[in-house]
């Protein structure tokens, strides 16, 4: 376990956390006001950190509605497969993450994409499946699981992250509550030929779980708590149940967002603190790396807010790509193949920080950056961009594509990136994306869409590293447009 103390700084970030997570709380500093724009990590009015929950694991709060009664349609997803679990880099991981998608070793099955969607009061939401298809990239609702209102405190809200196991068989959900309660860790049975969800265990989480990942090995999952600003370790059975004792890092670093594994390396972008954590899993224990847990993220004299939020790996592993929300830059970082420590690569005294976004005529309080992606072969990369404007919090819809966007960027020799463009999402604020298993398709979901004509998903075609719009959906749930905090495309075991 690792001892923390906040600075000046982090305790004024916790301070603000505490209010936008907790409106009761009141936020004396505007050490945030700048740079989160409208709101939270997340932000209003429900942050992606919410909180614990109860237990009750022999009531299924989930409701299956077969596709004919269920309203639109949804899509998703990411991933990162393979085999390494020793201590040197092999190039591949057997856990199934958010964030780069390989093809070896995944299981032969059919790709369902499953959204996780949040009601418009943020206190229900549902699992959305879907299948997409490979000519045309338009997406069909096969089914959903509804979480009804008047739950909350038996399964969370809403989902806000999903992981599959190494086997294809289980998705494991983490699911945000309002309130100062713990969150819930979600253990569903895959339907292997229609993608469906049955639940099979849950257990309560730290607060705020937002992000979940595979250990290599397969035998457990990570969570990042961005509100209990804590990192644990669940064990997953062969049945798909979930152990009842996990291993728990306090106080890891303000507003932990995202848990990253290659290999036995862990790594914890930390929001609020602007460093990555970096830990080793070895012998099923989570320990701080010995050669160097934290490393500090800058941007030279820019002194921008820069908020760490989501970071992958190259293939090759000797390269890692971190973007940070507040000011929507790829950080370039060099990787050890044998100690996995990550060094932020310098050029003429400055830290290489590639901009994911054209700053022209463009406020800088009103964008936030949110998921980046990999290619499998390495070549390109797809970094979500959101506009929180003027309106609290929600996007303009007439903006030109720019804000809320997708970026790509093109990777050039010795793994430096370079801005290639933007493509619109046609919604509002997209957190969440993913490509599919192929990578022929890249399907985006946005979280917010005020306006009955703006989709929650967009589907793009992917050649060379350029988008296409291929489609559009708009979900329904509770009689108004869903809003899409999760993406995943998984190939799912037979």
């Amino acid at each position: 376990m690792v001892g923390w103390k906040p600075s000046a700084r982090s305790a004024a970030h916790i301070a603000c956390a505490s209010a936008l997570f907790w409106p009761a709380l009141a936020c004396t500093s505007n050490v945030l006001s700048g740079a989160l724009g409208g709101g939270g990590s997340d932000a209003a009015p429900s942050p992606d950190g919410a909180v614990d929950l109860g237990a009750a694991p022999t009531i299924d709060a989930d409701v299956a509605v077969d596709a004919a009664t269920a309203s639109d349609a949804m899509v998703g997803g990411d991933a990162e497969v393979g085999t390494d679990t020793g201590s040197a880099d092999t190039g591949l991981d057997s856990g199934v993450d958010a964030g780069m998608m390989v093809d070896a070793g995944t299981p032969a099955g059919r790709t369902f994409l499953y959204i996780g969607i949040a009601g418009d009061a943020f206190t229900d939401g549902a699992w959305v499946v879907m299948t997409l298809d490979p000519a045309t990239g338009q997406l069909t609702e096969q089914s959903r699981l509804v979480l009804p209102a008047g739950e909350t405190g038996l399964d969370g809200d809403f989902p806000s992250w999903g992981t599959i196991t190494s086997d294809g068989r289980y998705l494991l959900s983490v699911r945000e509550q309002r309130g100062n309660r713990p969150g819930r860790l979600v253990s569903y049975r895959i339907d292997g030929t229609t993608g469906a969800l049955t639940r099979v265990d849950a257990v309560d989480t730290g607060r705020g779980p937002v992000h979940t990942a595979m250990t290599s090995d397969g035998s457990a999952v990570l969570v990042a708590n961005i509100s209990g600003n804590s990192l644990q370790v669940f064990d997953v059975m062969a049945n798909g149940t979930l152990g009842t004792n996990p291993q728990t890092i306090a106080d890891i670093c303000v507003t932990p967002h995202q848990v990253v594994v290659r290999g036995s390396d862990v790594y914890v972008p930390c929001l609020f603190d602007e460093v990555l954590r970096h830990y080793r899993y070895e012998n099923q224990q989570l320990s701080p790396s010995p050669m160097m847990s934290s490393i500090p993220i800058n941007e030279g004299t820019a002194q921008l807010e820069r908020g760490p939020r989501h970071m992958v790996v190259a293939p090759s592993g000797q390269v890692a790509y971190l973007l940070t929300e507040f000011s929507s830059r790829v950080h370039v970082l060099d990787r050890d193949m044998t100690s996995g420590v990550l060094t932020p690569r310098v050029m003429g005294g400055q830290p290489v920080a590639v901009l994911a976004l054209p700053l022209a005529n463009t406020d800088p309080t009103e964008y936030r950056s949110s998921e980046i992606i990999i290619d499998a072969t390495g070549q390109w990369l797809f970094a979500g961009n959101r506009h929180d404007g003027p309106e609290g919090g929600v996007g303009n819809p007439a903006d030109d594509g720019v804000l809320d966007s997708v970026a790509v960027l093109d990777i050039g020799a010795g793994g430096a990136p370079t801005f290639r463009n933007t493509v619109g999402t046609g919604g509002d604020v997209p957190r969440s994306m993913a490509l599919t298993p192929d990578e022929d398709y890249l399907v985006v979901g946005n979280r917010w869409g005020d306006d009955t004509d703006q989709p929650t998903l967009r589907v793009f075609s992917v050649s060379n590293g350029t988008l296409t719009q291929a489609s559009e959906t708009t979900v329904s749930f509770g009689g108004l447009p869903g809003r899409a905090y999760f993406v995943g495309a998984f190939r799912v075991s037979p």
